[in-house]
């Protein structure tokens, strides 16, 4: 079954109780009945209703606009984020009292009212003055909301432009509505047992200057708290205004002008949550959690296998890469073993074979002595510079270095050879044999040269 919304509009005397149903595409009002003003307001409640409130009812109050903050404010921006940081330094700026001890709740306005924001503000210590009679409400208490402003918002659309007056024991509020809008307020006072219609000069006065009103088709009053027949409405009428019934749309037409309030606030709290809902941030009903822990437990819940998933992906992607390192190092074994097979103990295969690159480089191809290259550079520095000779072969094994080669005359072989039996690093340098060629002009040669020992 549907949720129930329970309103009390405390402002009449006896305070009134509307019971509405949450419903697509609207919510149904059941019933609107008097409620005792004074005891305890869950017995009040349940004496109104004939039996307890439901676990899951939602109580909404009605407060009066006197002891309320109310500022239409605009600014030079229109992002939201921007105008959200600064209503509160704006209302502070004109506000004659210090803003710490306010607490804040605000709505956006239509482009075509001339503000941006409807700002709301009650000092905190007055705010919890209201809230404690409701204690014994639980968590069923759930939207304080000021009574005017619901029902200019339950007004049907087809009178968008006009004067609200809400008529109540404790003041008279007067909510100038543009294009179906509230864009100003004014209120005033009532002493006990004063008459409504003693207040009628501050109705058509202020009504005047709110109104702008030229002809009486402008000069529209929507009257709640008091019937249109009665004397009030009449004594408006007098001084030219049209007055119409304050009924909210969605509402029985037979409703009596003092149930007004509490039908709007319970077709309000119905249809959608109010964004001028007093129990906001610090006074936000405990409740609201009860309704969240589902979805909060579904988004845990996801962002659980959402991390599984993540943390799964990166075990087995991590155990793919431990699988290849493994098998890199089994090859790179298998080739180093390959490599030296009379290598007996194999630990870490590119360290090791890095090891042996770096003896390899220090001992030359051969062994521990002179290395092919060094016995190449040798060999190209002892040759004279003023003779011509060409290599033809170059031999080197661990023995030695042979040479065969050209060069111009007998005499250039013989002052190789002396240069090269003066280098310590050849032990023994030997002509193997040397002949001249038919022209007469070459002198073919070869040498053998035997390799000092290291150490």
């Amino acid at each position: 079954m549907a949720r129930r919304i329970l309103a009390i509009d405390p402002r009449q005397t006896p305070w009134q109780l509307a019971v509405a149903r949450q419903g697509r595409p609207a919510p149904t009002l059941e019933r609107v009945v008097d409620m005792p003003s004074e005891g305890d307001l869950m017995e009040r409640l349940t004496e109104a209703l004939g039996a307890p409130p439901g676990p899951d009812d939602r109580i909404a109050l009605g407060i009066p606009c006197t002891d309320l903050f109310i500022r239409w404010l605009a600014f030079p921006f229109t992002d939201r984020r921007k105008v959200r940081a600064a209503v509160g330094p704006e209302l502070a700026r004109q506000l004659p009292v210090e803003f710490d001890s306010l607490h804040l709740v605000f709505r956006r306005q239509p482009a075509n009212t001339g503000a941006q924001v409807l700002a709301v503000a009650i000092e905190r210590a007055r705010l919890e003055q209201l809230i404690e009679p409701c204690a014994t409400l639980e968590d069923r208490f759930h939207s304080l909301i000021p009574a005017p402003f619901a029902l200019a918002d339950a007004l049907a659309a087809d009178r968008p432009e006009g004067l609200l007056v809400c008529v109540s024991d404790a003041d008279i509020t007067l909510v100038r509505l543009k294009s179906g809008v509230p864009c100003d307020v004014r209120v005033q006072a009532r002493s006990p047992g004063q008459k409504s219609i003693d207040q009628v000069s501050f109705i058509v006065r202020q009504g005047r200057i709110m109104l702008e009103a030229r002809s009486q088709e402008d000069a529209v009053i929507l009257l709640a708290g008091e019937a249109c027949d009665g004397e009030l409405g009449q004594a408006l009428t007098e001084f030219g205004f049209r007055v119409l019934p304050a009924c909210p749309a969605d509402a029985p037409q037979d409703l009596r002008s003092n149930q007004y309030g509490a039908a709007a606030l319970a077709l309000g709290c119905g249809r959608k949550s109010t964004d001028l809902n007093l129990l906001s941030g610090p006074y936000a009903p405990r409740g609201d959690w009860k309704r969240l822990r589902p979805r909060l437990l579904t988004a845990a819940v996801l962002f659980s296998l959402v991390l599984a998933l993540v943390l799964g992906a990166g075990w087995l992607q991590q155990a793919g890469r431990q699988r290849q390192l493994a098998a890199l190092d089994q090859e790179l074994e298998r080739l180093y073993r390959q490599a030296f097979p009379n290598e007996k103990r194999v630990i870490d295969p590119v360290r090791q074979l890095d090891a042996k690159l770096k003896q390899l480089g220090r001992t030359g191809a051969s062994g521990p002595g002179l290395s092919a290259l060094e016995a190449l550079r040798l060999l190209s520095s002892s040759i004279p510079a003023d003779v011509s000779i060409r290599i033809v072969d170059y031999s080197y094994s661990p023995d030695g270095i042979r040479i065969e080669g050209e060069t111009t005359s007998f005499e250039t072989v013989s002052r190789l050879m002396e240069v090269l039996r003066s280098r310590p690093a050849f032990a023994e340098v030997n002509l193997a044999d040397s002949r001249q060629k038919s022209s007469g002009q070459t002198v073919q040669f070869r040498l053998q040269l035997r390799l000092k020992e290291a150490g």
